[in-house]
């Protein structure tokens, strides 16, 4: 249940209460009758206030809510791109190891599994003699920078969505926030 209806019965009833008393004869009820024509209005007052920064939080919080939301399908092409510059990195690789030295293609590549080139560093651990090719050593570095990026974008990722299940989740927010269907499976 929603917070805020406990803030709109009572406008209501602030108002309700306000709008009933104009019927009493104030000469009958002495000062009483403007104590609580005083006490009506300034809960009234207040639960304007209170209504109207509760409107203004509530804006702000959805516009949050649809920057976070874009940050996340920013972060996610970013991924897709860093994914596909590493591919391209690996195959650059690869060709170059089987032209620069062919005499360790057949014993590098006989047994070697398309995953198997995810650890590119692994390969220039395994054959020395090719760590000190400055070429080979700069894709490795490539490589390993486009993988930190890629976890970098997933950390944003994990911490947005986090952020807008907070928001999704407040209490004083008018009306529910809608996760959008391509940022529901994170």
């Amino acid at each position: 249940m929603n917070y805020l209806y406990f803030i709109f019965i009572t406008l209501i009833l602030s108002v309700s209460s306000f709008l009933s008393s104009l019927n009493f004869n104030p000469s009958k009820n002495g000062g009483w009758y403007e104590f609580f024509i005083g006490i009506c209005l300034i809960s009234a007052v207040i639960m304007i206030i209170v209504v109207i920064i509760a409107i203004s939080n509530t804006l702000i919080e959805k516009q949050s809510f649809r920057s976070k939301c874009n940050l996340i399908r920013k972060y996610r092409k970013d991924i897709v791109n860093l994914t596909n510059d590493i591919q391209r990195y690996k195959t650059e690789f690869k060709d170059i190891i089987t032209e620069m030295y062919p005499q360790y293609e057949k014993e590098i590549f006989k047994n070697m599994q398309p995953q198997d080139f995810d650890s590119l560093s692994m390969i220039m651990v395994k054959y020395p003699e090719l760590k000190f090719d400055g070429v080979l050593n700069g894709y490795v570095d490539k490589i390993n920078d486009l993988l930190r990026k890629i976890m970098d974008c997933q950390g944003y990722i994990t911490y947005n969505y986090s952020q807008i299940k907070d928001i999704q989740e407040d209490k004083w927010l008018f009306g529910k926030i809608e996760l959008p269907s391509d940022i529901e499976n994170i």
